[in-house]
Formats: structure tokens, C-alpha cells, sequence
């Protein structure tokens, strides 16, 4: 046992695993050799759940199955010297397996300005500790929005948080997520993933927003070419005050005795907003042309 000892410490290629660590998708076949070329060697062969080998002539021992389906495997490499001592090495094996499934939750519509928890499920994915999870909005990295992952190591679910407060511009924005499974340098390139359906975010509005381009004069009898588009998310009611007084609509035909202060609120369940103008509705004077000839 000690001479085993001494041979391996001082002259670690005489036993040799190839290769050392191998990554294997759970269900693949995988296989690896074992070499040595100690001198008295009697014999060697595979320690293993599945796929064993019995004492063999060195100096090489094959091991291999066709279809790898256990998750805590180790293979052990054996060699047994003629004075009936042994030493082993261990075969490094990471079987890994993708995400049945990744989801992001729908917990409702956002409000602009309010912070909101985005969280995505990673189910059944192994080894889970290797799993990197990754936010996308419209197909960019997210890396200005804090996020949090949790691993349950015993059902291999992770559970992972993304902390944003929308902006107006994120109505409509298309969020994802990714589980990428990193595993080192012989793991496979690139890595695998798994990606959520797309969350399309709905942004309300805190307070509705509205956009104006009044005129200021609008000839008498004419049609109105004040532009008001209230804008919020749910959409607002709008009411118009004339003078302070309610409206039942705004004038299509404006005539000089319309002329005065208008208003307009727009409220929806988040807040309201309100705008004021003056306007000036003069007369358009049309003078025929004198006909000199009479």
C-alpha cells in the first residue's frame, strides 16, 4: 500500500484517467480510460454502479455506457499490484440536465414609478447550483435591474426575482429570462440554456399625460384644429370646461362667441391631470371682388 502511495505522489502518469472530468447530458452515453504503467501491476478494472469491469490485464481498462441515467455515479479505476495491494483513482463526472420548464409569472399590471418584483420558475434543472439566470428586455441584457435568484437544492427549482421600476417607454416591453447551465471548462459550448416565453408588460400610468397643440386663433365658423390626446394606461375619461363651466363636448365649429378659457381633466383610476388654454376666435372677413364694368 505504501509503495502504491509513494508511486502515485511521486509519479502521478503512471495512472492516469482520460479523460480526468467529463460533463455528460443525463441519458447520453459516456466513457473514459484508465492506463497505468506501474511495472508489477497485476491487474486493473472499473469500480462502478453501472458499466463495472472486472480484474483486467493492464495496462488499459476501457469503461463506457451507452446510456448514462444516474445522477450521482462515480466511477472508480482500480489498480492491484502483484503483491495484492490496490490504489484507485475516481472518474469526475457532471451529469447535467435543462430545464423542464422556465416561466415568468403574470402578478398583474404595472404602475409607472412603483417598484415591481418580475419573478421567473426554473423547474427540475441539475446541477441547480450551476445555473446562471439571465434578464433580457427586448432581446437586450438587463444589467442597470437588481435581481435575486433562490436554489432549492432538494427539488432542483430555482426561483429568481427581478426588482424594476417600469418607466412609461416599458409598456409593451418584452422581458425574458434564461436559465444557463454553467459548467466549467469541459462543460459543452456553448452553454445550454433554456428561455422563457416572452412577458409583455402593461405600464399604467400614475397620472394620465396630455398632449396639446392649440391654436392660437381659430377664424370664425371653421372647423377646430385644436389637437387634445389624453394619454394614459387604463385610458382616461376626459371632461371640458368652458369659463369654469362643464361641457357636455368640445365645439367641432367655432364660432366668436366661443372664444374663452377652456380646460380639460383626465382621470383614470391612478390619478388625474388637467390643461388651460385661451382661446381667441376671430371673424374671417370674404369681400367680393366690385365689378367695374357696370
Amino acid at each position: 500500500s505504501n509503495y502504491c502511495i509513494f508511486m502515485l505522489i511521486s509519479a502521478p502518469d503512471n495512472f492516469t484517467i482520460t479523460p480526468a472530468e467529463i460533463v455528460v447530458r443525463y441519458g447520453d452515453p459516456a466513457s473514459a480510460n484508465c492506463s497505468t504503467s506501474v511495472s508489477d501491476a497485476a491487474g486493473m478494472g472499473w469500480e462502478a454502479t453501472f458499466g463495472g469491469v472486472g480484474l483486467t490485464t493492464a495496462p488499459t481498462v476501457h469503461w463506457a455506457v451507452k446510456k448514462l441515467e444516474v445522477w450521482d455515479l462515480q466511477p472508480l479505476c482500480f489498480i492491484t499490484l502483484k503483491n495484492n495491494d490496490q490504489c484507485d483513482k475516481t472518474l469526475n463526472i457532471t451529469v447535467y440536465k435543462t430545464p423542464d420548464k422556465v416561466s415568468i409569472l403574470d402578478n398583474g399590471p404595472m404602475v409607472e414609478g412603483k417598484e415591481y418584483h418580475l419573478k421567473c420558475d426554473i423547474s427540475d434543472v441539475v446541477p441547480a447550483d450551476k445555473v446562471k439566470v439571465k434578464w433580457y428586455r427586448n432581446d437586450e441584457y438587463v444589467q442597470d435591474m437588481v435581481s435575486d435568484t433562490h436554489v432549492d437544492p432538494h427539488n432542483n427549482n430555482i426561483s429568481a426575482i427581478l426588482t424594476i421600476i417600469p418607466k412609461k417607454d416599458d409598456n409593451g416591453a418584452n422581458f425574458t429570462c434564461v436559465a444557463e447551465l454553467h459548467l466549467g471548462e469541459n462543460g459543452p459550448q456553448p452553454v445550454p440554456a433554456a428561455t422563457s416565453e416572452p412577458y409583455i408588460a402593461v405600464v399604467h400610468c400614475e397620472f394620465p399625460v396630455l398632449f396639446f397643440q392649440p391654436a392660437k386663433h381659430s377664424p370664425d365658423v371653421s372647423h377646430s384644429d385644436i389637437s387634445c390626446q389624453p394619454e394614459g394606461i387604463p385610458e382616461p375619461d376626459t371632461v371640458w370646461f368652458k369659463d369654469g363651466k362643464q361641457m357636455m363636448e368640445s365645439p367641432q365649429i367655432w364660432r366668436r362667441q366661443d372664444s374663452g378659457e377652456y380646460s380639460i381633466v383626465a382621470t383614470n383610476k391612478y390619478g388625474k391631470d388637467s390643461h388651460t388654454l385661451y382661446l381667441d376666435v376671430l371673424c374671417e372677413f370674404l369681400c367680393n371682388k366690385m365689378n367695374t364694368n357696370q
